[in-house]
């Protein structure tokens, strides 16, 4: 399976990585990823990361690209987030909801909230509900305390670094947003890139690295990487957790199983190739892929059986590639 993740800093990059064998850097369409694998308990996973740097628009930008250039089933956000509420540093919070709290209308009589959020995908949230309840995510970080809790909820994203909670943007999130649980930079710039690409699930993994006051330059180059493993740690052992068929991914797009149609069977010799793209889509929870390979399957069955007859008939290939393409 085809997994995207998106971290904004080198840190959390890296973080990502240290959980991946067979790393390389790979240029897609002009951007660099790093790409490697991990192998869980019921898939192996190619998982290719993203440094987008801060930002909703340039985290937005970068996974409509990596989306593009990498057809991921299942796309990440991870990284660290200063907390607002109940969290501790330290602490996991998994984005149920992205807000843009900056969303709103400046009028004489103050600001005017515009609420705009994006949720994260269902099938995902209750994946890392299970996760949390189990408790052993910690061990994937061997600096981690078990004492750290997982917290599930709204996380806001606007372009505004805050440092303290007097700050006036802070007052405006805690009157407008109050469920919210962190704060970061990237979130809802991802949320609206993918409400484009409901095939793609996708959630948001935050590890807390301060709670948006007392910060500085010492104790960030402590916290920070800490809280970008918790992430990483956390996010990791739903990969590993994670079965397809059970969270209803689609392992095979339709787009797959075209490109798999035209550039297996044709040109063609045997029967048992049609036997093994069946024995492929057994695998495949996608009910329109399904669907649409019952109905294709017979008729394959049939032309493929003429074709033995002639394998060297270039003709009768092509007639069979026409009337593919109108089924």
């Amino acid at each position: 399976m085809k997994v995207a993740v998106l971290t904004p800093l080198s840190l959390e990059r890296e973080a990502v990585l240290a959980h991946l064998a067979d790393v390389e850097q790979k240029i897609l369409n002009g951007e660099l990823y790093h790409r490697g694998t991990f192998t869980g308990a019921h898939h192996t996973f190619e998982v290719t990361v993203k440094e987008t740097g801060s930002g909703n628009t340039t985290a937005g930008l970068a996974a409509e690209k990596i989306i593009t250039a990498v057809q991921p089933q299942l796309l990440f956000l991870t990284g660290i987030a200063g907390g607002v509420k109940d969290v501790a540093v330290g602490d996991v919070v998994i984005g149920t909801q992205a807000h843009g709290y900056e969303s709103g209308k400046e009028t004489p009589g103050g600001f005017r909230a515009r609420p705009k959020s994006y949720w994260s995908n269902k099938s995902l949230i209750d994946l890392a509900q299970i996760v949390a309840g189990q408790d052993v995510w910690h061990e994937r970080h061997r600096a981690a305390g078990k004492k750290a809790r997982v917290f599930f909820g709204p996380i806001a994203s606007g372009e505004k670094v805050i440092t303290a909670t007097d700050a006036l943007a802070f007052q405006q999130l805690k009157l407008h947003y109050n469920d919210t649980l962190a704060l970061e930079m990237e979130a809802h710039g991802v949320g609206c890139a993918l409400h484009g690409h409901a095939h793609v699930h996708w959630l948001n993994v935050r590890g807390i690295s301060d709670l948006c006051t007392g910060k500085n330059a010492a104790e960030d180059l402590l916290r920070q990487p800490y809280a970008a493993a918790q992430g990483a740690a956390f996010l990791f052992e739903m990969l590993y957790k994670l079965n397809a068929k059970e969270l209803n991914l689609p392992i095979m797009t339709a787009k797959d199983l075209s490109t798999a149609v035209f550039n297996i069977l044709f040109p063609i010799t045997r029967l048992e190739s049609v036997k093994e793209i069946g024995k492929d889509l057994s695998e495949a929870t996608d009910g329109t892929v399904r669907e649409l390979w019952e109905k294709v399957k017979p008729y394959l069955i049939e032309e493929v059986e003429e074709l033995e007859k002639s394998p060297q008939d270039t003709d009768s290939q092509a007639d069979v590639r026409n009337k593919m393409k109108k089924v």
